[in-house]
């Protein structure tokens, strides 16, 4: 399948999956999350591939949602909000499963931003490697929205509940090596040894069985993520219920202008 928003490599076993929209630091938008799923399918019967690494185009891993294109429609036309919320975690939670469950070993190579759903999306990766440079951020309750796609309880689980509050709440960035502290990334490497990293890694692994690596990755998988699909349930409802509320709208359009001011 040929993708629009997706640069893909393949490097013997290892295929590098590059999100392809540096006008915009690869933002998410609906085809972008579409593409990523779609993939994810393709990678389940695809038995030459052992490993992915996830990456950005350019300057950016991902500055996040697309605030400009993240608008949902039907085909009788446009949705009300609060359907379009509820029905765009179905997709947020879609992708972040597919990735979490490929039976290949996932990688993120953090190059750069990365802010809201791209920090929702390398935490649905096996490992979490970070350029120097990298700068990492969560503008969700800043733009009247919380920590969604079911990434507040994979957060919590990886850098603890406190953390995980202060961060989400204060909107705070933080650079590498915090992340590397709080366990968000597992490497900081020089901003031009991210992907030989990367590889390091995926070299000492493919040493080992196959299915051994297979199984530990699924088995991990299960303990870890244990409780999660009660939330799966209930965030898309939270996710309706605060757009109810108008305060989405209102802090978006809040930021759209200050952004535009400071251009």
């Amino acid at each position: 399948m040929a993708y629009e928003t997706l640069r893909l490599e393949k490097r013997g076993e290892t295929l590098i999956v590059r999100l392809n929209r540096p006008a915009r630091l690869n933002a998410f938008d609906p085809k972008l999350i579409s593409e990523l799923i779609a993939l994810c399918r393709e990678l389940k019967t695809d038995l030459a591939t052992r490993f992915v690494i996830f990456t950005g185009e350019g300057r950016a891993f991902s500055s996040g949602a697309d605030l400009g294109g993240m608008g949902s429609r039907s085909g009788s036309g446009r949705i009300s909000p609060h359907d379009a919320a509820r029905l765009g975690q179905f997709n947020g939670q879609e992708l972040l499963r597919s990735v979490e469950q490929l039976e290949q070993v996932t990688l993120a190579a953090v190059n750069g931003i990365c802010l809201g759903a791209g920090v929702a999306l390398i935490l649905a990766c096996d490992f979490r490697f970070a350029a120097a440079s990298a700068d990492f951020g969560l503008p969700e309750t800043n733009i009247g929205y919380f920590f969604t796609w079911g990434s507040s309880p994979r957060l919590t689980r990886i850098v603890g509940p406190s953390r995980a509050k202060e961060w989400i709440m204060t909107c705070d960035r933080i650079d590498a090596e915090r992340a590397r502290e709080w366990g968000l990334a597992d490497h900081v490497v020089a901003d031009d040894q991210l992907l030989k990293a990367c590889e390091e890694l995926i070299s000492r692994i493919a040493a080992n069985g196959p299915v051994s690596v297979r199984l530990t990755k699924k088995l991990v998988n299960a303990y870890a993520l244990q409780g999660m699909a009660e939330l799966f349930v209930c965030e898309p409802e939270l996710a309706s219920e605060i757009s109810l509320t108008g305060e989405p709208d209102r802090m978006v359009q809040a930021f759209l202008e200050r952004r535009g001011k400071k251009r």
